[in-house]
């Protein structure tokens, strides 16, 4: 049966850039590892989060202090592409990788 393929529920992301609060913008779709997106009746807000391998330093080259946001362009088969905006509001689980 056609209906069982998840595909039909799959997005394709064309863009991930992160915008600093002095509207410099980067590129991190190829950085970014997982991203999920929370969508709740109880909620007027949608949410989300992403795992991102850091290997640019963007974290302390963007100052990232809570002014900052997220576009995430997607698309899907016969549809327009969706772009989104996110205001970031934490960054938790910062792990170092010891290079020795």
């Amino acid at each position: 049966m056609s209906g069982d393929s998840l595909d039909e529920f799959a997005y394709d992301i064309t863009a991930i850039e992160l915008i600093s609060s002095t509207g410099s913008v980067t590129n991190i779709k190829f950085m970014v590892q997982d991203f999920n997106m929370y969508e709740s009746i109880f909620n007027s807000v949608v949410s989300g989060d992403m795992h991102i391998w850091d290997g640019n330093n963007i974290l302390t080259d963007f100052e990232l202090h809570g002014n900052e946001f997220l576009m995430v362009r997607f698309t899907k088969a016969d549809l327009d592409p969706i772009e989104k905006y996110f205001r970031i509001y934490k960054i938790s689980n910062v792990k170092f990788r010891n290079l020795n």
